[in-house]
């Protein structure tokens, strides 16, 4: 779910949007431990500097499902789509929206809709009246940093450092690879245990993020959101501004009410 040119010069850029964009769900990124664990066993320890031990039945295994992930992964997901996430965090679950017809983008979360054109950016409010504002002309989305929150390639580097972990010897963990289906997608799962915190991530056969947990037992704090909802058949008509009972347009500034 990547995508955007560079910006041209003398353009605003999105920090001003970014601002705008309630982040609250963002730092929910990062569960759940599953069956088939394979334990790296005993004390957590670095493996020796000069050497490093023939790895262990459940370290090879454990490095099998990771590789198996960080295959699916790299499936090429569908650029047209629309997302729904559930994101739960704080025992508050939200939904949050995700289209995108490139270069349109559009990002729902709550009362608020962020609307990119392809050139131009919209930050709404949805209650109590429907209000809009464009704070100014952009060639990359401000909406990206969002989408790449639910994009599995975000995380690939977390995965790749638990092979590098298990590869190097290091005990102390439990990975379990296993399967689930989200929003219909058929899915694979893969869970790291490491000092007290759990990370699972889910990737669908196309490589689209269905889950991402994180949970730490030493603090009783978790944060999650899965896929609830997902298509690659979006209507343009979406990329509208929000309606409202009449339309006022000001410099800079759209609003309804």
């Amino acid at each position: 779910m990547r995508s955007g040119n560079e910006q041209r010069a003398g353009k605003r850029d999105g920090t001003t949007m970014r601002r705008a964009i309630p982040l609250a769900f963002v730092v929910l990124t990062f569960g759940l431990a599953g069956c088939g664990v394979f334990g790296g066993g005993g004390a957590s320890h670095p493996a020796s500097s000069t050497k490093t031990p023939p790895l262990s039945e459940g370290a090879r295994a454990a490095t099998s499902a990771l590789t198996k992930v960080l295959a699916t992964v790299r499936q090429e997901p569908a650029t047209i789509f629309k997302l729904t996430y559930t994101v739960h965090g704080a025992n508050i679950p939200a939904l949050v929206t995700l289209e995108q017809i490139p270069p349109k983008q559009l990002f729902k979360w709550q009362n608020t809709e962020v609307l990119f054109t392809g050139k131009d950016a919209y930050y709404c409010t949805t209650k109590p009246v429907v209000s809009c504002n464009a704070p100014g002309y952009f060639t990359t989305s401000p909406i990206q940093a969002i989408l790449n929150v639910f994009s599995a390639t975000t995380y690939v580097n977390d995965i790749k450092s638990w092979q590098q972990l298990v590869s190097s010897g290091t005990s102390g963990y439990q990975v379990s690879l296993t399967r689930r289906t989200f929003a219909g997608q058929s899915s694979d799962c893969v869970s790291w245990d490491y000092q007290g915190s759990s990370l699972k991530y889910c990737i669908t056969n196309n490589g689209v993020l269905a889950y991402a947990g994180l949970s730490h037992s030493h603090v009783g704090s978790s944060y999650s959101f899965w896929l609830s909802s997902y298509s690659t058949k979006v209507s343009g008509a979406d990329f509208a501004l929000p309606k409202g009972d009449g339309l006022k347009v000001a410099p800079a500034a759209v609003t309804h009410g």
